[in-house]
């Protein structure tokens, strides 16, 4: 009976523990994805904070600003965000949200944007700014295919104290939406310059929209951040109560001094029995065996 009990005991530890072990596994999963979403992230910002710091310079100093320079680097921005957001672990796109095989940026969608933008023919009257706001009034589908592929989040993580939820690891959390609009807005006024030249105020306008953008980003950093501490508050409980569970174990496998003795005791009295029926067998002759 009781090793029956410690067996019992010992298998009851050891699924707690393949439990953990597999808690585990989430967790180091959605930490790769937060960390290369942090990357991500840090690059996009880097990205459109240097656009942005072009666009100021530009539009300083009294002479025309130089709408290709400009036009060159908001198309290499925009790119660099495309190539960022389609950050990928693995198999899984970070920032696809439940569809985590499907890119978050749709890059045909963003090659039409582009050609939209292009064949666009820009009038004197108003500025390019009001122009583009008029485009993308009039075209609101040009934006949202780009970010049709991350939609519905992922799936929270399961842990010991409830539920981790990846919210920042998808598009529409992170105002992706702000920061696309910025750098093409950036696109339209600097690439239609040849029909209404770029104004300081149009590039002006367009570097704040790159800074509310920014911010958008860095908010995104901090929910990926608050997601990280979350993760590592869960897996320092799990892997206390794994470390309680191993020394569980390490009982169940020990045996009690005690009933060790009794057990061997059963066993020596078994065993000296067995020998005395042996014993007696043996002392018989062959006439009392056949009785």
């Amino acid at each position: 009976a009781a090793a029956g009990g410690r067996t019992a005991r010992l298998s009851e530890a050891e699924a707690r523990d393949s439990l953990d072990e597999s808690l585990l596994a989430q967790h180091n999963g959605a930490r790769r994805l937060a960390e290369a979403g942090q990357i991500a992230l840090n690059g996009v910002v880097g990205a459109l904070d240097s656009l942005a710091a072009d666009l100021i310079a530009g539009s300083t100093g009294g002479a025309q600003p130089d709408a290709d320079f400009l036009g060159g680097q908001a198309m290499q921005a925009l790119d660099d965000f495309a190539q960022l957001m389609n950050s990928g672990v693995g198999r899984d796109f970070v920032f696809a949200g439940e569809t985590a095989s499907i890119p978050p940026i749709d890059l045909a969608a963003l090659d039409a944007l582009k050609g939209a933008i292009a064949a666009y023919v820009p009038t004197a009257a108003p500025s390019l700014n009001d122009q583009f706001d008029a485009f993308i009034a009039a075209n609101p589908g040009l934006l949202d295919a780009v970010l049709a592929g991350s939609a519905t989040p992922r799936a929270a993580v399961s842990g010991p104290l409830g539920e981790i939820a990846p919210d920042a690891l998808t598009l529409d959390r992170l105002n992706t939406r702000d920061a696309l609009t910025a750098v093409t807005r950036t696109i339209f006024v600097t690439t239609n310059a040849a029909g209404a030249p770029t104004a300081a105020e149009d590039l002006q306008a367009s570097a704040a929209a790159l800074k509310t953008a920014v911010d958008g980003q860095v908010n995104g950093q901090a929910q990926l951040g608050a997601f990280e501490a979350r993760l590592d508050r869960s897996e320092a409980f799990i892997e206390t109560r794994r470390n309680l569970l191993q020394d569980d174990l390490r009982e169940a496998l020990v045996a009690d001094p005690f009933e060790t003795s009794v057990e061997l005791f059963q066993a020596q009295s078994q065993l000296e029995a067995s020998i005395d029926a042996l014993a007696r067998i043996l002392s018989l002759d062959i006439s009392d065996r056949l009785r």
